[in-house]
């Protein structure tokens, strides 16, 4: 019997998955501040590439 997650798209898993934008960060990522605007930035770009 297969898995009904199996089935899904990868872009709908990674939305299910990805934590909402309000949710606070773990520590680690509040220590390192430019770790985090850096993830954000490659973010931004992978998603404007992926709809252009």
């Amino acid at each position: 019997m297969s898995s009904p997650f199996i089935q899904m798209s990868p872009e709908i898993l990674r939305e299910i998955l990805r934590p909402p934008i309000w949710d606070s960060p773990p520590p680690w990522q509040e220590l390192d501040r430019d770790r985090l605007q850096r993830f954000m930035e490659l973010e931004i770009q992978f998603k404007i590439r992926k709809t252009a």
